[in-house]
């Protein structure tokens, strides 16, 4: 056996694993199928962990207890630490188009997760400022300002973190490859057994049941790169008559108003491709920090169903829907 699956829910999606290893010829590390499947085990395991640590759905995760303690000192799991970095940078990168502070008016349209003590509202964000999220003291102990959400970049995260331990457990002799799916961001590394690139299928926004190109993100054998798609009809509802989603304008308190409707990006990490995503969505190409570390790889689609891409992202496409 050369191909090894496993799928499960976890943070309100559904999570898939493949790992593909070379057929077993003259390696010196022969393939055990029993620690393969215990490797899958411990990837679902730790996303459970995860899962427990960022979620603000869950009442007793890691983030609400930080929520709902605001005016006391804790110290953080180091996810939770690095998870807070990741989302500091990204604060910084987007001027603030990325910001964890949205999570009270997520609420307020009706994105309700678990209950959380409103007497900490900040209701206005006072700067674009990540010290204005958190606070540190000189024991390593944080407090939070303002209730947080972690959201996708926390998928992103987690994706990243099932890739390290996959590289980390099986040998780069047996390893052909392997993708990642946490429901949406993906980590994708090497190739299939058979030698066959990935090719991932991109979503039509107006028409799930088809897609609108195909993707093949890694060049060469051993390269691993991150592929992730934000689009705004996938989390969407009806408040107060009114027709809304998930992605909140910071600036404005309301969820974004924008001709596109999905963007798919790559990147060297999946917690990146969810910041540029967003971003893009959010702020379009509009000059940011971000492009000055990024090269844009980025696939978008409008609302009338364009398909549009940059230079850069075009040699990763390897079909593309015509009308």
């Amino acid at each position: 056996m050369t191909t090894f699956q496993r799928s499960y829910d976890a943070m309100g999606s559904r999570f898939s694993v493949r790992l593909d290893l070379w057929p077993n010829s003259d390696s010196s590390t022969p393939i055990n199928s029993g620690e393969t499947e215990a490797l899958l085990t411990q990837l679902e395991e730790k996303t459970e962990q995860l899962e427990q640590s960022l979620s603000r759905f869950r009442q007793d995760s890691e983030l609400m207890t930080l929520i709902n303690s605001m005016d006391q000192w804790t110290t953080p799991s180091p996810h939770m630490e690095e998870v807070l970095k990741i989302a500091e940078a990204a604060m910084d990168l987007t001027a603030c188009a990325f910001d964890p502070r949205i999570l009270p008016r997520l609420e307020e349209i009706g994105y309700a997760g678990a209950a959380f003590n409103n007497s900490f509202h900040q209701s206005e964000p006072s700067s674009c400022d990540p010290a204005k999220v958190f606070h540190r003291n000189e024991h390593g102990e944080i407090k939070l300002v303002t209730p947080i959400d972690l959201g996708g970049i926390g998928k992103g995260y987690t994706a990243d973190c099932l890739a390290e331990m996959i590289e980390s457990a099986v040998s780069p002799f047996n390893l052909a490859g392997y993708i990642i799916d946490a429901g949406g961001d993906l980590v994708v590394s090497g190739c299939q057994h058979s030698g066959d690139p990935w090719n991932i299928g991109i979503e039509n926004p107006l028409n799930p049941s088809t897609l609108s190109a195909v993707a093949s993100p890694v060049g060469n054998y051993g390269q691993k790169t991150a592929l992730c798609t934000s689009s705004l009809w996938r989390n969407a509802w009806v408040h107060e008559g009114k027709k809304v989603h998930h992605l909140i304008d910071p600036a404005t308190g309301s969820p974004v108003e924008t001709q596109l409707y999905s963007v798919t990006a790559l990147a060297d990490s999946a917690a990146t491709a969810e910041v540029v995503t967003k971003y893009i969505l959010l702020r379009g190409f509009r000059d940011a920090p971000l492009w000055r570390d990024y090269t844009p790889r980025c696939l978008w689609i409008t609302k009338t169903g364009n398909i549009h891409m940059n230079a850069d992202m075009e040699p990763f496409i390897v079909w593309l829907a015509t009308d």
